[in-house]
Order: structure tokens, then sequence, then C-alpha cells
């Protein structure tokens, strides 16, 4: 026969069973011990949105509404160059705190009349040295096309008749090369500019020495030196007002030092035919209009370079209408390769 239990050991067993309930059923068992209207004083704990943060957040969404409607509606009223006529009005209002900027003929210097009619008329012996057409034809044409030109260049009375006046040397200027260019063909055109560039830079004292293409390529410090000599000569007889030409590498491991070949930029401020080459141009003729890369292009070739470009005409004042473009600069960028 077993001996009965001890009163200790009946007493264990309740709690040993209650040790090893799980922990779901000690879940349960605390929440249905919560006592009445627990559930009340918790909704009364949860966080609620403050008054002032609602406030501030319906001021700014408002304020930033009403700012993107200010800005689309003033564009749709007055145009998107708005921020531009404000600045002008500006400007104007307080002329002592916004001075005016300079105009390219206050940058520029005054155009030299020698070197003007000089160039002016190499145009007509490049012409007539390529067989394009003879002088007594370009004269007869070429008043044929200032007659329709005028209303394109003066609205007005026409300024003084003198070749130092910009814009009257702009109207000689593209009459004569418009002209010339309804008698050109592709390679006449060619010949043509090649042969005006020769002449204008025998009108200038800046000469490059001849060297061949080894020493181009070693020592191009020399041809670099005589296109910013070219320049400076463009900019002391009014012809530009300034002149940039960008970083050359041609130190080893570059492809001018390894290949012979690169890439070079010059840009031409505020030229002084900058109206006739625009008007040139928008006709189809750019090859023809009067720029300052053919001379570049010359002086290359004189260091056994040879070189094609591209033109590009620059403003330098950020407008956000477009149909306000005023280039106040032409870059020219050269592809060069040793011959």
């Amino acid at each position: 026969m077993s001996p009965r239990p001890s009163p200790a050991f009946l007493l264990a067993v309740p709690i040993r069973a209650q040790q090893c309930l799980p922990r779901r059923s000690c879940a349960r068992l605390c929440a249905n011990a919560r006592p009445p209207g627990g559930d009340r004083d918790n909704a009364d704990l949860d966080p609620q949105p403050s008054p002032a943060l609602s406030r501030r957040v319906f001021v700014i969404g408002t304020t930033a509404c009403s700012a993107l409607v200010l800005v689309f509606g003033t564009r749709l009223f007055f145009g998107d160059d708005v921020v531009s006529r404000l600045w002008a009005r500006t400007q104007r209002a307080f002329p002592n705190w916004f001075p005016p900027p300079q105009t390219a003929e206050q940058r520029r210097k005054t155009l030299d009349v020698q070197f003007a009619t000089a160039y002016f008329a190499a145009l007509q012996n490049a012409a007539t040295r390529v067989h394009i057409i003879s002088a007594a034809d370009l004269k007869r044409e070429e008043a044929l096309v200032q007659r329709r030109a005028l209303p394109l260049f003066f609205a007005e009375q026409p300024p003084p008749q003198h070749i130092s006046n910009t814009q009257w040397f702009n109207f000689l200027l593209y009459a004569r090369v418009h002209a010339i260019a309804q008698r050109t063909s592709p390679a006449s055109r060619s010949a043509f500019v090649r042969e005006h560039a020769r002449q204008t830079l025998s009108l200038l004292s800046a000469a490059l020495p001849a060297l061949d293409a080894p020493s181009a390529r070693a020592h191009p410090e020399r041809w670099l030196g005589a296109i910013r000599a070219l320049l400076q000569q463009l900019s002391d007889v009014g012809w530009i007002s300034a002149f940039r030409v960008e970083p050359f590498d041609s130190g080893p491991g570059s492809s001018w030092f390894d290949e012979g070949r690169s890439t070079l930029t010059v840009f031409a401020m505020d030229p002084v035919c900058m109206q006739c080459a625009q008007l040139i141009g928008e006709e189809q003729y750019e090859q023809l209009s009067p720029k300052v890369s053919p001379l570049i292009a010359a002086m290359l070739s004189r260091a056994g370079i040879e070189c094609s470009y591209e033109d590009y005409y620059v403003d330098d004042t950020f407008r956000a209408d477009t149909s306000m473009f005023s280039p106040s600069q032409i870059a020219s960028q050269f592809d060069i390769s040793l011959c």
C-alpha cells in the first residue's frame, strides 16, 4: 500500500500548474482582470492633434498655393520675361544705384577707318581673283541690294553715311557680301574665304613663321602666340572689344602630343560686324559671313595645321524670352590636325 501524499505536496501541485500555463493564457487572464472603465481611461490618454500645429500647416499650405498662383498668373498676363522686365524697371528707377551696362560701342575701341576700308575692298579683290564676279557686275548688284536692304537696317533716317559708323558699315558690308554670295557655289565659297583671309592677314602686321609639322607639334606655343597677337591687333583696330583663347593641352599624354590632333576654342567679344554676320548666316551663307574664324584658320594653315571650325553666337545675358536673343560674342571651335 502506497503512502499518502503529504499536505505540502498537494498545495504545491496547483502552484506548479499555474506556473506552466502558456503566456497567451496569462495575457488573456491579465486582460480579463482589468478593472471596469479601463478602456475609457486609455482612450483618454491617446494623443490628439494640436490645434496650433494644424493651424500652422494650413497657413503654410495656403501661402505656398498663393505663391504658385501669383507666379503662374504673372507669367500668364505679362509673359515669361517678367523678372527681366522688373529688373530693367528697377535699374531705370534707380540709375545711381544700378548704372546701365556698357554697350558694345563703348566696350570696343573706335573702328580704324583705314583697316575697315581695306577689309571692305579686299572682298571685291578676292571675288574677282577667284572669278566669282567682275568688279562692274558687283557694283551694279551691290546697289540693288542696298535699295532692298535699306529698311532692314534703318527703320527711320539712316545714320551718317560714313564707314566709321558701325551701323552704316554693317549695311555696306551686308550688301557686298550678299551680292557676292548670290554668285557662288560651294567650291567657290571656300576659295573666296581663303583668298579674302589671306588678303586680310596681309593688312595686319601679325605674321606667323613657317613651321613644319614636327615643329608645330613640339612647339604649339609659337602658333598659339601668333593667334593671340592677331586677335590683339583686331582689338586694337576696333574690330572686336576683347578675346579669350581657351587653355590648350599639348603636354605628354594629350591627343596633340600623341596623335597630332586636338580642339581649340576662341571667343571674340563684340565683333563690329555682328549684325551683318547674323543676316548672312540666316540666308544660309554662314561660310561667307565676316568673322574672325577664317583669319585664324589661315594662320593655322601657315603653320602646317589643317582645321575645320564651327561658329556659335553667344548671348552672355540670360533671357527667358528667346525672341530677345542678342548675341555679344562669337565662339569658334576648331578641330585641328597636323598636315
